[in-house]
């Protein structure tokens, strides 16, 4: 469902023009943001590489990158690369941070890349992991990896409680169409969260810190 449909909705429901199509849009693409940090959208599911420089520890993450680096494969050396689940975890292991190459681990804090060993000359990795959401600008534009079925019941729910939470704001006693609202919205997460059913677990031989891959380079 494209933005224009979504936004014409919302204008329904609400019957109010103080509210332009700019402030819904913000409040859907605030939804959007805010439902690919909460859930693993496998449409968001991306791959991009990185180079680590000669003599380097690290490396900014793709500008792409919103979490959940899920594998990483070092494509120079033809080798496989371990990820650490916390940085503590990953300078307890290597303290000086001086390993030989090839680089096959790494560890992700916040934006950067950290990685062991240290390559004498550039080495190139391939990271898979969940991007952010393209935002919705244009009246033909789709919200960027939700499930077709479920863009009303999100989307729309969503910008009606930010539109009547508004409305409502000061009045005595309950906020009764924003309570709605955000109830449908609610209702509308637990369907996504059955789409999306339970994600996959670590084996149990995986220690809690480290986090591998099964694929094959």
């Amino acid at each position: 469902m494209d933005v224009e449909t979504l936004t014409a909705k919302v204008v329904e429901a609400v019957q109010d023009e103080s509210f332009s199509e700019e402030f819904i849009l913000g409040a859907m693409n605030k939804c959007l943001g805010e439902l690919a940090s909460v859930y693993t959208l496998p449409d968001l599911i991306t791959s991009e590489t990185v180079t680590c420089p000669g003599g380097g520890i690290s490396v900014p993450m793709p500008t792409t990158y919103l979490k959940n680096l899920h594998f990483a494969a070092n494509i120079t050396k033809s080798c496989r690369v371990s990820i650490l689940d916390a940085l503590t975890t990953f300078l307890d292991r290597f303290p000086f941070q001086d390993e030989e190459p090839p680089v096959d681990t790494v560890c992700v804090q916040g934006a950067t890349l950290y990685f062991q060993g240290v390559p004498t000359e550039a080495e190139t990795l391939r990271l898979y992991f969940v991007r952010k959401p393209v935002l919705m600008e244009e009246d033909e534009d789709e919200p960027d990896g939700l499930p077709g079925f479920l863009h009303e019941d999100l989307l729309v729910n969503y910008a009606c409680a930010e539109c009547f939470n508004l409305i409502e704001e000061g009045i005595d006693g309950a906020k009764i169409q924003f309570n709605k609202y955000i109830s449908l919205y609610q209702q509308a997460q637990i369907k996504l969260e059955q789409f999306l059913g339970t994600p996959p677990e670590a084996p149990d031989f995986v220690p809690e810190s480290e986090s591998t891959s099964s694929f094959d380079v």
